[in-house]
């Protein structure tokens, strides 16, 4: 989860990115092999120009990772 809070470094202060654009980063890049689908698929929740906090994507992203993880098993 880390991961996707850290992607505020890889996009510069002020710029803002779309959803697929988004999406289209964390396709290309191999530090989110694992998490890849749950990551995405967490991305396709959320609500256009919500913002949340660190805390708030934390636990966004756990509950999806649960349900993702359900779903395949």
């Amino acid at each position: 989860m880390e991961l996707i809070s850290g992607l505020k470094d890889a996009v510069p202060d002020g710029v803002r990115i779309t959803q697929e654009e988004l999406i289209g980063l964390i396709r290309v890049g191999t530090s989110f092999l694992g998490d890849r689908e749950v990551i995405i698929w967490y991305i396709d929740t959320l609500m256009k120009g919500e913002y949340l906090d660190k805390t708030s994507i934390c636990k966004g992203y756990e509950i999806s990772s649960f349900i993702v993880y359900e779903q395949v098993m």
